[in-house]
C-alpha cells in the first residue's frame, strides 16, 4: 500500500486514506492484479481531468475496476492455437502471374 501512497503524493495528488476494510481489501486486490504503476497512471489522468480536485482515494476505485488485469511478470496473456503456429511466408512469384486486382 505504501508504494502505491507515496508515488501518488510525489505526483502531487494529496487525498484523504480514510477507508472501510472493505475498500482497503479491494485495494489491496487492485493493486495485485494492476500494479502501482498502473494504478498511479490511471490515477493522474483521472486528476487531470477532474472538474474539481478529488479529495478522497475512494474517487479513484470505480476507474481503477475497469482497469485490465497485468499479466504476471509483465508478459502478455497467451492462448492455444489449434493447429500450431505457423509463421507468414511470401507466395511464390507464380502466385501473382494471374494477378486479378485484388
Amino acid at each position: 500500500m505504501q508504494p502505491l501512497i507515496d508515488e501518488m503524493t510525489r505526483r502531487g495528488m494529496r487525498v484523504s486514506w480514510q477507508m472501510q476494510t472493505a475498500d482497503w481489501k479491494e485495494l489491496v486486490d487492485l493493486i495485485g492484479t494492476r500494479s502501482v504503476p498502473v494504478l498511479v497512471d490511471h490515477a493522474e489522468r483521472v486528476w487531470r481531468s477532474a472538474k474539481t480536485e478529488p479529495y478522497s482515494i475512494r474517487y479513484f476505485l470505480p476507474g481503477w475496476r475497469g482497469l485490465p488485469d497485468t499479466p504476471a511478470e509483465g508478459r502478455p496473456p497467451l492462448r492455444a492455437v489449434s493447429g500450431g503456429h505457423v509463421p507468414f511466408q511470401c507466395p511464390p512469384a507464380s502466385a501473382y502471374e494471374n494477378d486479378l486486382g485484388f
